[in-house]
């Protein structure tokens, strides 16, 4: 979701270019340690900066090379494109779960391209659209380098690298503001003690030195480092001596790459054994379509009945079976439900009945996060599935009759807001709640600035009412009748142009005060804020607004990975409980955001004026 997370204490920690460490750890007399376990990495490239600072060309570029790069080479990445603070700082947090998750020994890699800048002993990460007006607000609207570390700390890996495409001039020093921070590269500072493991740390720049660009779409430093790790039998060592070797000969010594660490064992990106793992920039060869997907492509929105019959006789046993049979009984006039008899009630939220099936969970596209693998089978029983998502008038019908009061309205603090009429920027808006936000709320909107607590309580309600059966979703049940069928970045395909047609998301849409969205959706869905239900085109099961308009609750508690994830399609009941899971992105989210496969946390009483939900209903079998 993008809302910043109240993170634990941010401990400012890294140095000279993004620089680290003063004095390591001493390391105990033992046998060499090993990096033979799990390889799990966190890559970002921030570089569509505005308002006063300097976009940066290759950052992006750079971080998508970086990436594939590590994915040829083994590792689970998740990879960040022009990160907001919000963004970063979850990914940060969740990357650090996701090594705590993966077991002893392992690697932990994290890779940062775009602005970086130092203060009173601190270094930190500037993201894109970071409101920064005076020194104080580095504290709070950027991202500390030394959450990286300190997250890192935490973990079981045997050995963890950083490394920083981010030695440039302070981004603020030429700009209409007084300077905010040093001048280049940023400080050195100690690491935090207590690590099991050991880190390397890698730097584009000494200290005191800019990162030049280079001439093509990738930085000389980066560019140097991926063809460097894709060398077969170069050691970890010999890998950062190869590119900085080779930055510091095209510069003429003007860019000298730093590094600096405590490793004594071996490791290789890529074994003696193996070739070359990637040619940085090539793509990878796209899998040929096989029949049964060819023919659903073509019929998928056009078929009749006649078509529909045909492709299900021909290829009863398709992953697309589930929306074609969906379609078809639209087609012969049997909707998917949505009687009395599923609801309960005549005011009851409108459901969809889901038929039994299985799917394959998770990142099915390649290029998601690491947080969707590993991509699993997942059998789910039939249940029925609200068709919108839960408005103002069923929550204030609920309000009304119980006198409940949401976790907004009771700790003074209101609800976390876009405000782009009054502050331009997000943050706590007090008293904001779901009754009362900067832009109008019409009832047949969702209700967003709502808690999982909140959304469990109006479920209890119905359930008083109605005799039972009433839930949010599980996250599998969720995915399964969001994706219809489908194994495509989004329910309707691959291509992000065509977001518009299905939901309220991040787009060209002219914001309030000539704001716009920098990482966008290329299309125009009409609307800015939340908008009514039911305004965009349903997937192959008849559900609207899967991608975008807000996000919705689950069930589930959040876990990093789905390593031991239920199979059943149950609600994942242990890891970090006082985390939920969220789904389905909303109004102010980027495609990357809104990918089927995309989930997201947030604590039990957070509350976001992009967040709602959508309830489920337990069916007999």
């Amino acid at each position: 979701m993008n809302t910043p997370v109240r993170a634990r204490r941010r401990v400012a920690l890294l140095s000279a270019c993004l620089t680290v460490l003063a004095s390591w750890p001493a390391l105990a007399e033992a046998p060499a340690p090993e990096a033979s376990g799990a390889r799990t990495a966190l890559v970002v490239g921030n570089g569509a900066y505005a308002d006063g600072l300097p976009a940066l060309r290759n950052p992006v570029n750079d971080a998508r090379l970086m990436a594939r790069t590590l994915r040829a080479l083994g590792f689970q990445v998740t990879m960040l494109e022009d990160a907001r603070e919000d963004d970063l700082e979850s990914a940060v947090l969740a990357f650090g779960e996701a090594l705590r998750g993966r077991g002893q020994g392992g690697v932990g890699f994290f890779y940062y391209a775009g602005h970086g800048v130092q203060w009173r002993g601190g270094n930190y990460l500037i993201p894109v659209g970071a409101e920064v007006e005076s020194e104080r607000h580095l504290r709070t609207r950027t991202v500390s380098a030394g959450l990286v570390l300190e997250e890192m700390r935490d973990a079981p890996t045997a050995l963890n690298i950083v490394v920083l495409d981010a030695c440039r001039d302070n981004p603020w020093a030429a700009s209409g503001k007084r300077s905010i921070g040093g001048e280049r590269g940023l400080t050195r500072m100690d690491v935090p003690t207590g690590s099991t493991g050991s880190f390397y740390l890698a730097y584009s720049a000494a200290a005191g030195q800019a990162a030049e660009d280079g001439d093509g779409g990738n930085s000389r430093y980066t560019r140097a480092l991926a063809t460097a790790m894709g060398t077969a039998g170069l050691e970890l060592e010999g890998v950062f001596k190869e590119a900085g070797r080779q930055v510091a000969a095209a510069t003429g010594s003007r860019q000298v790459p730093w590094v600096e660490g405590s490793w004594y064992g071996q490791f290789f990106f890529a074994p003696p054994s193996r070739p070359p793992a990637v040619q940085p920039g090539s793509p990878s060869p796209a899998a040929e379509p096989d029949p049964a997907t060819e023919m659903w492509l073509q019929i998928r929105e056009q078929g009749d009945v006649g078509t529909l019959e045909r492709f299900l006789r021909e290829y009863p046993d398709s992953r697309y079976r589930l929306p074609a049979e969906a379609r078809l009984a639209v087609l012969r006039g049997g909707a998917p439900s949505g009687q009395d008899g599923l609801r309960g009630c005549g005011w009851c939220p409108e459901l969809v009945e889901i038929p039994a099936g299985q799917f394959r969970m998770g990142d099915l596209a390649g290029g998601g996060e690491g947080r969707e693998r590993p991509a699993h089978l997942v059998r789910v029983p039939r249940f029925a599935l609200a068709r919108y998502e839960t408005t103002v008038r069923q929550f204030r019908r609920f309000v009304m009759a119980t006198g409940y009061r949401t976790d907004a309205e009771r700790d003074g603090e209101g609800c976390w807001t876009w405000e782009f009429a009054t502050r331009s920027r997000r943050g706590w808006a007090a008293p904001q709640s779901w009754r009362s936000l900067e832009h109008r709320i019409e009832e047949d909107q969702p209700v967003v600035c709502v808690s999982w607590n909140d959304a469990r309580a109006y479920v209890g309600w119905l359930n008083e009412e109605t005799g039972g059966g009433w839930r949010l979703p599980s996250e599998a049940e969720w995915e399964y009748a969001a994706r219809a069928g489908s194994e495509t970045l989004y329910h309707f395909g691959a291509d992000a142009s065509r977001l518009c047609e299905y939901g309220n998301v991040a787009d060209t849409t002219e914001l309030p005060n000539g704001h716009h969205w920098t990482n966008k959706a290329e299309c125009a869905d009409g609307a800015v804020y939340p908008t009514r239900v039911g305004r965009y085109r349903p997937n192959a099961l008849g559900l609207h607004d899967i991608h975008g308009n807000v996000w919705e609750w689950t069930a589930d508690c959040w876990n990093g990975s789905y390593e031991g994830a239920p199979a059943d399609g149950s609600a994942w009941e242990s890891g970090a409980c006082s985390r939920r899971v969220l789904r389905g992105g909303s109004w102010s989210n980027r495609p990357g955001s809104l990918r089927s496969a995309g989930r997201y946390w947030n604590t039990t009483a957070r509350r976001d004026g992009s967040g709602g939900f959508r309830v489920a209903r337990t069916l007999a079998p």
